[in-house]
């Protein structure tokens, strides 16, 4: 398994705020379209029922005010988990070890 050197503490944080930050941004990105197609789903009539008149007519302002309340209600219970997603996925590359301690590592295993 390859890990990543880096010259400094420093810069290896920097990295690894910005991955994670990166993956959040993904990952909500994916989240939004997600819960965008539940909210539509949850707040629109069976359309077999609508074509048959079998249900009151909702307006557009009831029905974008129920999407938007299903959207808040989604978003707040699963943004957590691309929280950890983030911290999960970045964590094992980013535990690589700064380059000057690297290369005592490697000396460590390959005495010659």
């Amino acid at each position: 398994m390859a890990a990543l050197a880096f010259a400094s503490e420093a810069s290896r944080e920097q990295q690894h705020r910005g991955c994670e930050g990166k993956v959040i941004e993904v990952c909500t990105e994916g989240l939004r379209a997600g819960c965008s197609l539940q909210a539509a789903r949850q707040c629109a009539s069976p359309p077999l029922l609508r074509l048959l008149g079998l249900v009151p007519e909702q307006s557009w302002e009831e029905r974008e005010a129920c999407q938007q309340r299903c959207m808040d209600a989604c978003l707040a219970q699963q943004t957590p988990a691309c929280q950890q997603h983030a911290q999960h996925f970045c964590a094992d590359v980013f535990a690589g070890p700064v380059a000057g301690q690297q290369q005592g590592r490697e000396q460590e295993k390959d005495p010659r």
